[in-house]
């Protein structure tokens, strides 16, 4: 057994190495512009990784993890099949972190505004009381701030350095700050009492949104359970039987069963996620 791993992967290695170099000037062009977008897409999200080492270990993966799905099961098709969720995965990554730094983001904006127009009553400027919460304070507020006090620093007007912060963050609280302060800022009054409206109104609207994902908790739940108890049931029966289990993938009428099974389970977390997909 060993040994057929040993001569498989050898084979796979050299039919790829092989490969390589047939196309070399492709991927390694394929791999420079993906590594530019993942780059841009970590330093968005203030993440300095090496995107060069993180494009070769997704590449990587596309010989590794077939090879250790055919030595599992034994099933060619099994083994391409999962490539497709792995072929997905490095978007949905990304997506999963900009929504959790929006959320973070939604969480913690209502303290810096406060923070801000405290600044405001004794007597700062708009960009000095800025300046001084990102200063002290290490969010991912005080991250975009610090961002806009770079683009000032260069010679941008407020009005503008406002507007590309409200351009780079999607986040509705900050398009609200952002708002209020170039109005501020052009008709002049008492912007702290603005902000203390807004932050008032934020905190409003987080501890409204938190209430609700916590009476949708139970349906989430459903719903992930719904997805992964006929996958459990199906690893505990290839345990027992797995003479019966293995014609699931050693056959077309197998192989239709799982295709039918994987359209309605991903059908029933769909709908789940949906019915309990609330937006404020």
């Amino acid at each position: 057994m060993i040994a057929a791993l040993i001569c498989t992967f050898l084979s796979f290695y050299f039919a790829f190495v092989l490969l390589f170099k047939k196309s070399e000037p492709l991927v390694l062009a394929q791999q420079q512009r993906q590594s530019r977008q993942w780059q841009n897409q970590l330093h968005s999200l203030f993440l300095f990784y090496n995107s060069q080492l993180l494009v070769f270990g997704y590449w990587l993966g596309f010989v590794l993890l077939p090879l250790l799905c055919w030595t599992l099961t034994s099933s060619i098709l099994l083994a391409l099949l999962c490539l497709a969720p792995w072929s997905i995965a490095p978007p949905k990554i990304f997506a999963r972190l900009q929504r959790r730094r929006l959320q973070l983001f939604e969480q913690q904006l209502p303290d810096c505004i406060d923070q801000i127009a405290s600044s405001l009553r004794s007597g700062s400027s708009l960009i000095n009381a800025i300046e001084l919460f990102a200063q002290n304070t290490s969010s991912s507020v005080s991250q975009e701030f610090t961002m806009l006090l770079r683009e000032y620093r260069l010679g941008h007007s407020i009005d503008q350095v406002l507007a590309s912060l409200d351009k780079r963050c999607s986040a509705t609280g900050m398009s609200a700050f952002v708002t209020t302060a170039r109005i501020s800022v052009k008709t002049g009054g008492n912007v702290a009492i603005n902000f203390d409206r807004l932050s008032q109104s934020l905190r409003q609207k987080f501890l409204l949104e938190q209430k609700i994902k916590a009476l949708t908790a139970q349906g989430k739940m459903q719903g992930l359970v719904v997805g992964l108890l006929p996958l459990a049931m199906l690893a505990i029966l290839w345990h027992l039987e797995p003479a019966a289990m293995r014609y699931i993938v050693s056959s077309w009428l197998g192989y239709a069963t799982l295709i039918v099974l994987a359209g309605m389970l991903f059908l029933g977390f769909w709908f789940i996620r949906k019915i309990v997909d609330i937006e404020v």
